[in-house]
């Protein structure tokens, strides 16, 4: 059976290849604690900030000004 962590990361695979696929698509997905964990190229384009900068933020106010 697969714990939280696990399961976290087969949706985020999952999620992955499906924005992969349809590059036009804003998808973000957050832990129980509201950071962060993956966000498409199309929703950190939107923010004007990199995939990596968006990783681990709580807020997206906390993104566009790098607080």
């Amino acid at each position: 059976m697969m714990n939280d962590e696990q399961f976290l990361q087969a949706i985020i695979s999952a999620v992955t290849v499906t924005s992969n696929g349809i590059p036009d698509q804003m998808v973000g997905i957050k832990d129980l604690h509201s950071a962060h964990r993956y966000c498409s190229q199309c929703f950190a384009d939107a923010l004007g900030v990199s995939v990596d900068h968006v990783i681990g933020s709580t807020f997206c106010t906390d993104i566009v000004t790098g607080k």
